[in-house]
């Protein structure tokens, strides 16, 4: 039995920015990304391919360092180019919040998939993993 949420997404306008930036250069970074919540076992049910880095494992838990997974559009807006899609890895983009100061970090880079339909081109994204704890096995209820 897989947990792989399907259809779970929303859009959000956010700005990333550097240390040191002033206000005008981030709003000239402002950008639209979908969010995806999936579980460790999306990748491996849907076969999307990881262009760098890697997604989502067990050592993913809610007291472990926050990660996320990008893909190839989402890199294509964020650094301008489409050469080295490894450069994102291990960047800072964002908090979690909640009073959790710690950012999540970019684990991995998916190539670009027509989620919403092949006429579509694909949007950027941030795939977040918010695993469940170990003490909730995941059982049917019957």
């Amino acid at each position: 039995m897989t947990e792989v949420p399907l259809g779970k997404t929303f859009k959000m306008i956010f700005t990333l920015s550097t240390d040191g930036e002033d206000a005008a250069a981030q709003r000239q970074r402002e950008m639209r990304a979908q969010f995806r919540v999936v579980s460790p076992e999306m990748q491996e049910v849907f076969g999307f391919r990881m262009l760098k880095g890697r997604f989502f494992n067990a050592e993913d838990t809610p007291t472990s360092q926050p990660v996320v997974v990008v893909n190839r559009a989402f890199v294509r807006a964020y650094t301008g180019q489409d050469q080295d899609m490894g450069k994102i890895l291990g960047d800072s983009l964002l908090s979690y919040g909640g009073g959790d100061d710690r950012r999540a970090v970019v684990i991995g880079v998916l190539d670009d998939e027509r989620q919403v339909s092949v006429a579509e081109q694909s949007q950027p994204e941030i795939e977040v993993c918010l695993p469940r704890p170990s003490y909730l096995p995941l059982r049917p209820l019957l």
